[in-house]
């Protein structure tokens, strides 16, 4: 066949991060369509993920501690931090969001007194005793690790779950 009898038609679709075609030719000896191909285009724009080695028990002078892996690079520029604990002493707990490069920031510093539990949307519900903007410009790559620390004695609870939205 002779290249200048095609014509080619590109269909294209955008799913998420990948894009389709479809190519459909017309020429002297027939038409056709091939099967749609995707292709990886771009970057993610959010990462959003959740805990899995959850729940973890808080003892009395003890640390919890879970990790969230991403295997998504991205330049950090809005966290939140979902937060699920349960505790009959909020007074008791120190709760602090370390990033895969060792930043820390701490969301919660033994306030509440004898409040119950700790279920909120860091940055959105409740702001957090120290700003999350410490963490604009690192990249997301890597264990994110909440640390939840019970400095004190008579109550005990769990981290029940947690997630992370960058």
């Amino acid at each position: 066949a002779n290249a200048d009898l095609f014509e080619l038609i590109f269909a294209v679709e955008r799913l998420g991060r990948k894009i389709g075609f479809a190519v459909e030719w017309n020429a002297d000896q027939g038409r056709g369509t091939t099967e749609p191909f995707f292709l990886d285009v771009g970057a993610p724009t959010c990462v959003d993920r959740a805990a899995t080695d959850v729940p973890i028990p808080i003892l009395d002078h003890e640390v919890a501690a879970s990790e969230i892996v991403v295997l998504d690079s991205l330049v950090v520029e809005d966290i939140e931090v979902t937060v699920d604990i349960s505790h009959t002493y909020q007074g008791d707990l120190r709760v602090t969001l370390e990033s895969p490069s060792g930043t820390t920031c701490i969301l919660h510093d033994r306030t509440g007194s004898s409040t119950d539990n700790i279920v909120t949307w860091y940055d959105t519900e409740t702001e957090p005793a120290e700003p999350l903007s410490i963490f604009n410009g690192e990249n997301t790559f890597g264990t994110w690790t909440l640390i939840v620390e019970d400095e004190a004695g008579g109550d005990t609870g769990a981290l029940n779950g947690w997630q992370l939205e960058v």
